[in-house]
C-alpha cells in the first residue's frame, strides 16, 4: 500500500575532490503485506537506488565513490486516496481530457538535478547557499 510520496533535495560531496552538488529524488514509501515499509527512488522518471546507500553514486568531476550526503529538504506529495480509502470530496480536482494528457505528454522532463555554487548549464537551476 502507497503510503507516502515525496520529493527528497540531497546534497553531495565528494570526498575525494571536494565537488558539491545536489539532486531532488522522487521517493515512494510502499508498505507490503508484512507491516514493512520500503523507500523506492527515482530520478528524472528513472527507478535508481537510494542515494544514501554505499557506492551508489560516484563524482561527476573525479570518479570518486566516497560521497557524503545531506538531507537538506523533504515536500510530500499529498495523496489523493488517503491510506483509509476515503477521498475528500471537498478536494478541488479537474477531469483529464486528452487534450491536457497529450500536453502533459510533450512537455519536457523537469530535472530533478541540480548545479551549486554558481556553476550554471542551460536549462539546469542553480541552487545558492
Amino acid at each position: 500500500m502507497l503510503k507516502e510520496v515525496a520529493v527528497e533535495r540531497y546534497r553531495f560531496t565528494c570526498a575525494g575532490c571536494g565537488h558539491t552538488w545536489s539532486a531532488d529524488y522522487d521517493v515512494q514509501h510502499v508498505e507490503d503485506g508484512h507491516g514493512l515499509t520500503w523507500e523506492y527512488y527515482s530520478l528524472n522518471g528513472i527507478p535508481v537506488p537510494s542515494p544514501t546507500a554505499r557506492g551508489t553514486l560516484s563524482c561527476p568531476r573525479c570518479g570518486a565513490t566516497w560521497i557524503h550526503f545531506r538531507l537538506l529538504a523533504v515536500r510530500t506529495v499529498p495523496l489523493v486516496e488517503p491510506a483509509d480509502g476515503q477521498a475528500d470530496p471537498d478536494r478541488p480536482r479537474q477531469r483529464l481530457d486528452a487534450e491536457r494528457q497529450e500536453a502533459r505528454r510533450q512537455a519536457p522532463l523537469l530535472s530533478g538535478e541540480q548545479l551549486v555554487f554558481g556553476e550554471s548549464v542551460p536549462g539546469v537551476p542553480t541552487v545558492e547557499q
